[in-house]
């Protein structure tokens, strides 16, 4: 309905990536990223630095952009969960959670089930009273 929504691309990318569509999730979050102005952060070669290495690289990029520019730690938070790495991804949410950022509530889409189980995410859903689990989706 609103193909210029970062939210909505924001899901297309997960969806990519969770179906392996890794060169299309790039692509998508890519998009994303010009669609909210962080764009020249994405100057990696894909095909040279595979698909984690590349997002290792721009969360490398964004974090010196954010030196200078406000860049959401919920931002930050889908690049780390794409890269798989857990850690830095609890790391800014629990930042996300700090500022109260209104993206939160989407963690109980299933992009964010390879951290659910974990006790710093459990937290941040019961500080948001919502449920760390998404079964009450699926009915």
């Amino acid at each position: 309905m609103q193909p210029e929504s970062p939210v909505a691309q924001t899901v297309l990318t997960c969806a990519l990536h969770m179906t392996g569509r890794y060169k299309e999730a790039w692509e998508s979050l890519k998009k994303e990223f010009i669609m909210l102005g962080q764009g020249q952060v994405f100057d990696q070669d894909i095909n040279e630095l595979g698909y984690a290495g590349a997002l290792v690289k721009t969360a490398e990029a964004l974090k010196i952009s954010a030196q200078t520019n406000y860049i959401n730690p919920y931002l930050f938070a889908i690049v780390y969960l794409l890269a798989g790495n857990k850690e830095r991804a609890l790391e800014c949410l629990e930042k996300a959670y700090e500022i109260r950022e209104t993206n939160l509530p989407y963690l109980l889409f299933p992009m964010f089930d390879i951290i659910r189980e974990e006790p710093r995410f459990q937290e941040i859903a019961r500080k948001m009273n919502l449920p760390s689990h998404r079964t009450h989706l699926t009915t």
